[in-house]
């Protein structure tokens, strides 16, 4: 706040007696300068950048007119309010005066009062302004720092501290594009847990986020040792970017091999001590003297992890170039074919994923989730998706399943959601599609929640909001999911203008020990709520999670502490479930 005393008044007057009153009527409240000289004037207040100039009109060598002027020119004062003092005036004076940016006019003799009242006034205005800018600092600042915390957020990874795969596309593109002059990479290392998901199912993501730690810290001080750079890559993978000369696969991988297969980890769980049994494999690029695409690079990578695995439990292996092409055509063609066959025969099997409503108390929503049926056995998405998705057959999944979870969920009250594939946004026959089907099962829309993904790519904006629209129209909700993610696009809330947002669980996970993510995820609720959507929590695991969720005011709550996704036979749909 600008206090009186450091409200800086320059007066400039040729009048002795003038300057004597004005000090005396001013100089005990304000901070006042003073000067003759017009030409001074323009030096002093450079030096002194006052808030309010009040300056005579006539003076010798330079007169207050001459000297505003040459103060505008050079830049000085620029904020400052002028105040002209005049003992006669004229209206081309006035016009003058008001030209060169004059906020007021006194004539001499100047009423004492007058003088101490307009003075105040312009000190209100200009404490005004400053508060004003001073608030708009502290807000900016307050964005600038929730943008640096969601930046930082999305290139290291939360349970580990370790830069996650955003920091490692970064910093790869940075070395083979050569913006990273310094010591070049010479092998990729990528370390698997090994069945991960069998561990968090019996043990609970808590433990599952101590094995990972646990690990991570066993690879940081392996690989510290061998001066490598190490990210948490995926889920249950690590990645290594490794500069040394001369080495082979066999020779890097071994220490971790050894290390990290040598027994069980000893982990506390409340009270007690579990003993958690860890398996890797690990798969190596020699990158060579040719550097290949990031992405190209760490889908070999991949390769290599994969034939790995083939072997067995701790077991390693180098990516050799005669592989890539036949074994990725093969797998490919594999779940291409059993892609093809299911949805010939339908073969696709609704999972259902209970979302409570904080507000009831109750499970009011479903979400459908997609599994394949191949010879009695149900496949998870990851098996199939991505071959689904090369050949094009994700349109022809999501009708399957849209016609299944709605005949499934007709005669239920509770509300129902789906996901749409960018390729589905593309689809000429997707309203018409579900409309028919809406109909075909006598399901109102308004029932429907349609989820898209963040990163969905918008295309060329009209359509894309035109189809987006489209669906509103006939009633259907819009959720926007893994929200948070790419924080760059943020845009995408103003593009949609969704009725949901689904907050990414990698902020959820952590909700209730991570300081950065309880911020971001009250920042994007705030911003959720602002924008009248209404906002989900998704890998809600635990009480001490819900809780803050209930804390911030989120509506919706999704996650294992409420139930798995399953098939609809094992529902328990006419009695919600949730906690009390």
């Amino acid at each position: 706040m600008l206090e009186r005393s450091d409200f800086r008044i320059l007066v400039m007057d040729d009048d002795e007696l003038h300057i004597e009153v004005t000090q005396a009527l001013l100089g005990a409240s304000y901070n006042v300068q003073s000067t003759h000289d017009g030409t001074h004037g323009v030096e002093l207040a450079a030096d002194f950048n006052p808030h309010l100039i009040l300056i005579d009109v006539n003076m010798p060598v330079q007169d207050g007119f001459a000297s505003v002027k040459l103060m505008k020119e050079r830049g000085i004062a620029e904020q400052a309010r002028v105040i002209f003092i005049s003992a006669t005036t004229t209206v081309d004076e006035r016009l003058n005066a008001y030209g060169l940016g004059a906020d007021d006019f006194i004539l001499k003799p100047f009423d004492h009062q007058e003088l101490r009242a307009k003075v105040e006034i312009f000190y209100q205005l200009v404490r005004m302004q400053v508060d004003l800018q001073q608030r708009n600092e502290m807000l900016n600042q307050a964005v600038r720092e929730q943008i640096d915390s969601l930046h930082l957020q999305s290139i290291m990874d939360a349970t580990t501290g370790l830069g996650n795969r955003n920091k490692l596309y970064q910093d790869l593109g940075a070395y083979f594009s050569g913006e990273d002059k310094g010591l070049q990479p010479t092998n990729l290392l990528v370390i698997n847990i090994c069945d991960f998901r069998k561990i968090n199912l019996a043990y609970g993501m808590e433990i599952g986020d101590a094995v990972i730690r646990e690990v991570s810290e066993i690879i940081k001080g392996l690989s510290t040792l061998a001066g490598q750079k190490l990210y948490r890559s995926a889920t249950d993978e690590f990645t290594i970017i490794d500069f040394s000369e001369g080495m082979t696969g066999e020779n890097l991988a071994d220490p971790y091999l050894t290390v990290l297969t040598v027994g069980a980890l000893e982990l506390a769980h409340g009270e007690k001590h579990i003993y958690v049994n860890v398996n890797v494999n690990m798969g190596h690029l020699a990158l060579g003297s040719r550097k290949t695409p990031v992405d190209r690079a760490l889908q070999n990578l991949t390769i290599a992890l994969d034939m790995a695995r083939k072997k067995g439990k701790g077991r390693s292996e180098t990516y050799h170039e005669d592989w890539d092409h036949e074994q990725r055509y093969q797998e490919n063609i594999f779940w291409s074919g059993k892609v093809a066959a299911a949805i010939a025969h339908k073969g696709f099997l609704p999972y259902f994923q209970p979302i409570r409503s904080n507000t009831s108390k109750s499970i009011n929503k479903f979400e459908c989730l997609v599994r394949m049926l191949d010879n009695g056995n149900v496949i998870g998405p990851a098996k199939f998706l991505g071959s689904a998705e090369d050949s094009s057959r994700m349109v022809e999944i999501r009708r399957i399943l849209f016609d299944q979870g709605l005949a499934l969920f007709s005669a239920l009250p509770q509300e129902i959601s789906f996901n749409l594939h960018e390729q589905d946004l593309t689809d000429p026959g997707l309203v018409r599609s579900l409309m028919f089907t809406c109909n075909k099962h006598k399901v109102d829309p308004r029932r429907i929640t349609l989820e898209l993904l963040e990163s969905i790519d918008t295309g060329s904006g009209n359509q894309f909001v035109q189809c987006i629209n489209e669906l509103k129209s006939h009633g259907f909700k819009i959720a926007l999911d893994d929200f948070g993610v790419h924080y760059s696009n943020f845009h995408k809330l103003f593009i949609i203008k969704p009725d949901f947002i689904k907050i990414d669980g990698t902020f959820i996970k952590n909700l209730d020990t991570d300081e950065t993510s309880y911020k971001i995820t009250s920042m994007i609720t705030l911003l959720a709520l602002d924008l009248g959507s209404q906002v989900v929590a998704e890998f809600v695991h635990s009480d001490s999670v819900q809780k803050k969720i209930e804390e911030l005011g989120i509506q919706f709550s999704q996650g294992y502490l409420f139930g798995a996704p399953m098939p609809f036979a094992e529902l328990e749909v006419a009695t919600p479930v949730g906690l009390p």
